[in-house]
């Protein structure tokens, strides 16, 4: 795993209509694999729709960031 972002710092909380949200990180042009998913705490339902992976514009802020002791 190179880059890991759960959005930790900006949760979803209670009940809410549908949103957009965003992950945005660097994936280097030699990734194999993509992961995904989605963490629900406590009782609850979650969905989610629209997935869609696409090229960040060059000034996007990211949203995580590589891990410690990942390869570059």
């Amino acid at each position: 795993m190179l880059a890991f972002d759960n959005m930790g710092d900006r949760p979803v909380r209670g009940t809410a209509d549908w949103q957009r949200y965003e992950v945005v990180l660097d994936v280097p042009r030699a990734a194999v694999n993509v992961a995904y998913g989605v963490l629900l705490v406590g009782a609850g339902v979650v969905s989610i729709a629209g997935i869609r992976l696409t090229p960040a514009p060059s000034g996007l802020r990211r949203t995580g960031g590589p891990l410690p002791n990942s390869a570059p």
